[in-house]
């Protein structure tokens, strides 16, 4: 692994550990009535992996596993609810959930020379492939769960589910023709998925072919707070080309630090208030306002983040930058 590129860098690791990771393990999403999600459990995997925090990896790994590694198949279910009774009350998964917490358990293994950690990541793709992936005019798409986005009129997908780094994490560690596949179809999905006055890709995807993708009907036709991280695990990848990379940084430069929230790709309104710092900082990290490679002066803080899901925006665009930077 890189050394870290950030003089303060333990500094912000320590801000997002005391504010979203419990004792137990579990990491808490504030800005959605404290529930956690295997999401939230992935990212904060890898977060502790990337920082050599053991101890913090096993308590969340030991809390993932004992509270939503429930179902019958090797996956996680989605969200935990301290609210609700059952807490887990919906038992489908989120595919991005898993491929977040399968990386985090591949790069641990290699880091603490844990194989066991590699098994059981090895476990976690062979079932996201097998159970979450599917056929679709000649592509490869990764569902965004295992269940309810196959329907007659369409198949719903989720770009920014698409978390390239542990896709090709996953074709290490086998069925790596198909895995590819799904790298390849992916990328050309955004490539294609062009709406509104900046050809963007919308949150949320319909496919039916032959007809052209569309924004899912149903749910707001917006470029928002999941398609803001499609450019981030295009860069962490190395798979940020320069068209790519044009248009998510026409965008940006169109409204600098007046970024809003989000941007409806159907009328082109934009949210009525602004973005949160954690899309700032993947702007400076994957060069949507500086010229690639280029050094933030100034990357946004942790401590200055609103709430978790900003938080993990600006940390993980730190971990990317670091990685893909780093001598």
């Amino acid at each position: 692994m890189p050394e870290l590129a950030w003089a303060d860098a333990d500094v912000q690791w320590q801000s997002y550990r005391s504010r979203f990771i419990r004792p137990d393990g579990r990491v808490v999403d504030t800005g959605n009535r404290d529930v956690s999600h295997s999401e939230g459990q992935g990212y904060g995997l890898l977060f502790a992996e990337h920082f050599d925090d053991q101890a913090t990896f096993d308590s969340i790994l030991t809390w993932t596993r004992k509270t939503l590694q429930c179902r019958p198949d090797r996956l996680h279910a989605w969200r935990f609810d301290p609210g609700a009774q059952p807490p887990v009350g919906d038992l489908n998964n989120a595919t991005d959930g898993d491929l977040l917490i399968a990386m985090a358990l591949a790069r641990a293994a290699r880091r603490w020379n844990r194989p066991e950690l590699r098994e059981q990541a090895r476990s976690i793709y062979a079932d996201v492939l097998r159970l979450a992936t599917r056929e679709v005019g000649g592509r490869l798409v990764l569902l965004p769960g295992v269940t309810g986005f196959v329907t007659p009129s369409g198949t719903e997908i989720n770009l920014s589910y698409l978390i390239f780094p542990s896709l090709i994490e996953a074709s290490s560690l086998g069925d790596q023709a198909r895995w590819r596949r799904v790298v390849h179809d992916g990328v050309g999905l955004i490539d294609i998925a062009r709406f509104g006055r900046w050809d963007l890709p919308p949150d949320w995807l319909r496919l039916n072919p032959p007809h052209a993708p569309v924004p899912a009907p149903g749910k707001p036709p917006r470029f928002s707070y999941d398609a803001v991280r499609i450019p981030l695990y295009l860069e962490w990848s190395g798979l940020l080309t320069a068209p790519l990379l044009n248009r998510f940084r026409t965008y940006w430069s169109a409204f600098g630090d007046g970024l809003p929230a989000w941007v409806d790709l159907a009328t082109n309104a934009r949210a009525p208030y602004p973005a949160p710092s954690g899309f700032h900082a993947v702007a400076e990290c994957t060069g949507l306002v500086l010229p690639p490679g280029s050094m933030p002066a100034a990357f946004p803080s942790v401590a200055s983040d609103p709430d978790y899901y900003s938080a993990s925006l600006t940390l993980l665009a730190r971990i990317v930058w670091t990685e893909r930077h780093s001598p």
